[in-house]
């Protein structure tokens, strides 16, 4: 546990998730409470946002109270993973442009579980297929959205 980089992501969720909750009941003609409303999702997370960041502090607070604070040798590893997470997240954002969805989705899923999660190529390709048909029936058949 580092305690200034604690401080700091408990802080940042909790202002983040703050900023949206009230970005999401200010939402004009929306109904906050309504889960048919387009500012109900956005509401729920800031909720959880703001759960998870007072979590975080008051874990904190309570390491430093009683004494208990690990050192980790790898922290950087994690920002790399992080940013790695962005960066390839950001590339799938972009690939959506020129991409069909499905053919972006199966890229960002099959890199991501490659680079992050270390599969094996078969079960990384069985995974990211799969994930990819699901995700395109229940959105073509059940909700009947036409992916770009």
């Amino acid at each position: 546990m580092n305690p200034k980089r604690d401080a700091f992501m408990g802080t940042l969720m909790l202002v983040i998730g703050l900023f949206i909750l009230y970005l999401s009941i200010t939402m004009e003609r929306q109904e906050f409470t309504d889960p048919a409303s387009g500012s109900f999702i956005p509401g729920l997370v800031s909720v959880i946002m703001i759960g998870c960041g007072v979590n975080v502090l008051v874990r904190r607070k309570r390491s430093i109270e009683s004494g208990i604070i690990e050192k980790k040798k790898n922290d950087s590893s994690h920002l790399y993973t992080v940013g790695l997470f962005f960066l390839i997240t950001l590339l799938f954002v972009i690939s959506l442009s020129f991409l069909p969805f499905t053919l972006a989705a199966f890229l960002f899923l099959f890199i991501l579980f490659f680079i992050l999660k270390g599969m094996s190529i078969k079960r990384n390709l069985f995974i990211s297929v799969g994930t990819v048909a699901v995700i395109y029936f229940v959105f073509e058949s059940v909700f009947q959205i036409v992916f770009p």
